[in-house]
């Protein structure tokens, strides 16, 4: 969830929440060439993985990630993908270390159970 103020400053410089170079919204249609390009064209040496991924979708930014040479970052979870499939994707940095709990739950994309 992006805070309301994050989307009014997106949309004053003209993007639409989860289309700009440096905060997109990634899911299993999308051309992660062009999504890791663009993230690279703004100068980034990484992306951070928030949210909302199953781990096949982590796998396949980790894929063009290391292809592209830009690091991972993730959340300790992105529900449904847990801790375990960031670091199977080639996530190299973890945080939020309190999320590393829900490694050992049951797998749910019900966010409202974790």
């Amino acid at each position: 969830m992006i805070a309301p103020n994050a989307a009014e400053v997106l949309n004053l410089v003209g993007f639409v929440t989860g289309t700009a170079p440096w905060q997109q919204r990634i899911d299993a249609t999308t051309d992660l060439v062009q999504a890791v390009a663009m993230a690279r064209g703004t100068g980034a040496q990484a992306i951070k993985l928030y949210a909302a991924l199953d781990a096949a979708t982590v796998k396949r930014i980790g894929v063009e990630a290391a292809r592209q040479h830009i690091r991972l970052i993730g959340h300790g979870n992105v529900f449904p993908a847990k801790a375990s499939d960031l670091i199977d994707a080639g996530v190299k940095y973890l945080a939020h270390a309190p999320y590393l709990i829900w490694d050992a739950m049951p797998t749910s994309t019900d966010f409202t159970k974790r």
